[in-house]
């Protein structure tokens, strides 16, 4: 009987390498989306920017200090198409003399409006006093009429229902509305009349930047965040208050904060709710969460998120995202340099405040991002961000645009490197490279091996990634059951798998002499 030999085999020496592909189509984070070009359309900052929907078309509005958006008079507040041009459906007139600190859309009697806040004294023919509603043509809404109230900034305003019924708190530098002492916080009614019910008093002794509505054991709460060191107590840029304005005595973080919070947002994580915070600030408490946080309900820091010394200067911005199905946090700020990674002035990090690898916008924004949000476009995640940026990248996106976020693909082909049979023992040893590409764009998880008998029974089984394994032997009897002697051809592929699939196969043949 013949020795058993093992030898590469294929008609083509070539074919042992069969299989290579390129990678899908979008992978990578962080790139400025091309189809989305305001083409220098504004000519200021942006504070504010939200995705919204016009006659069921996608459409985004912004404020800030701009005062000409492109051809159109459209003084602190536009809005934009798809595209990134002016829509003309919305047309303020000119009507703001200051600019728009911050803006929602809200729904008045089933229409579509919008509740802004900022630094303007006057709204057209309406004495409306840094705070207002518009139509959603940009004209002034009558029914929202707060008169000459506020003695300062508005930087923040939140809507929300109480017993179906619109109520509106407001934020920022005032510490006067209308003759009551309502500091840098006030309550409005529908109408735009204080609400004399809210009365948090003296007790917030600087500026309010963040405001967020949520539900405590079915009680509403707000969620504020800002530059004051006193909060009806020893709440340092943070606190939490009751309906009428007074502290929440549930949620108490003593002097943690060294510093200014800018944002505030309530979430869900791992069914317990936290509030994430960002801001410029240094520590918080005794950990060293730098210019970005997560809270307990209690006010104690969330152990399980930290960003460490990330962040070299502040984050203005941050949102929950979810990447291939697992939740991350997208900050935006004046940071130049995050962590390991040259991401300016926007980031992603993972779930426990880690950078997260798979975004990488390099040098790509001139200057400061300030808000941040997600948004679907053609069945695609992108994010909407706005600052103080004259250019995206290469694209001319003045002060707005939109950054594709990232995509797990499948991963590209293995490639073979060797397939050889013996057998008389029944072991097939193949080996085989890591995918071409990287692990931030095609992360495999696993490879399926499937070796056969052309026309005869064939072995299948996954092999988990372990280090840079790349090789495994298989002693399988029920492939080579009942073979006479002589040269047996074999067939090996070789997949490599993560979530979202299977990339195309390495594919290779060999001859086994028996």
């Amino acid at each position: 009987m013949k020795g058993l030999l093992a030898a590469l085999a294929t008609a083509v020496a070539a074919a042992l390498g069969i299989g290579v592909a390129a990678p899908a189509p979008a992978g990578p984070g962080g790139a400025i989306s091309t189809d989305f070009s305001p083409a220098d359309t504004l000519n200021g900052v942006v504070y504010a920017a939200q995705p919204i929907t016009v006659a069921g078309t996608q459409k985004y509005i912004v404020g800030g200090t701009f005062t000409d958006a492109g051809s159109v008079g459209n003084d602190y507040i536009t809005i934009l198409n798809a595209d990134g041009s002016v829509y003309p459906g919305f047309s303020p007139a000119n009507a703001l003399n200051g600019g728009v600190s911050s803006l929602q859309a809200i729904t008045v009697s089933g229409e579509q409006k919008f509740l802004i806040g900022g630094n303007f004294t006057d709204l057209g023919a309406a004495d409306n006093d840094r705070v207002a509603v518009l139509n959603s043509d940009g004209s002034t809404y009558t029914g929202f009429s707060p008169g000459a109230r506020f003695n300062s900034t508005v930087s923040s305003v939140a809507a929300f229902t109480v017993d179906g019924v619109n109520k509106y708190l407001v934020g920022g530098a005032f510490t006067d509305v209308g003759g009551t002492t309502n500091d840098h916080l006030a309550l409005l009614h529908a109408n735009g009349v204080v609400d004399p019910s809210f009365a948090p008093g003296p007790g917030i002794n600087g500026v309010v930047r963040s405001i967020a509505p949520m539900r405590i054991d079915g009680q509403i709460k707000f969620l504020v965040g800002g530059d004051f060191s006193n909060a009806g107590g020893s709440n340092d840029a943070i606190a939490v208050l009751n309906l009428n304005g007074s502290p929440y005595p549930g949620f108490a973080p003593g002097d943690e904060i060294g510093g200014v919070i800018t944002s505030a947002l309530p979430l869900t994580v791992g069914g317990q709710l936290k509030y994430l915070v960002t801001g410029d600030f240094n520590d918080v408490g005794a950990a060293r969460n730098n210019r970005v946080a997560m809270f307990n309900p209690d006010g104690t820091v969330y152990t399980g998120f930290s960003p460490l010394r990330s962040l070299n200067s502040t984050a203005y911005a941050a949102a929950p995202v979810t990447i291939d199905g697992v939740r991350k946090y997208l900050v935006a700020g004046s940071f130049t340099d995050v962590g390991p990674a040259a991401n300016d002035y926007l980031t992603v990090l993972n779930a426990d405040g880690s950078i997260y690898d798979g975004f990488a916008v390099g040098p790509t924004f001139s200057f400061a991002v300030l808000e941040a949000s997600t948004v679907v476009v053609a069945g695609r995640t992108r994010y909407l961000v706005g600052g103080m940026f004259s250019n995206a990248g290469t694209a001319a996106n003045d002060a707005v645009a939109l950054v594709d976020a990232p995509v797990i693909t499948p991963p590209a082909s293995a490639r073979m490197l060797r397939a050889i049979g013996t057998p008389r023992s029944n072991v097939f040893t193949i080996r085989w490279t890591v995918p071409q590409g990287t692990s931030i764009t095609q992360p495999v998880e696993y490879y399926r091996l499937t070796v056969r008998r052309p026309g005869r029974t064939q072995l299948i089984i996954n092999v988990s990634v372990a280090g840079n394994r790349t090789a495994v032997e298989l002693r399988r009897a029920r492939l080579t059951a009942g073979l006479p002697p002589g040269r047996h051809l074999f067939e090996v592929k070789v997949v490599a798998g993560n979530k979202s699939g299977t990339g195309p196969p390495a594919v290779a043949r060999f001859v086994a002499v028996r």
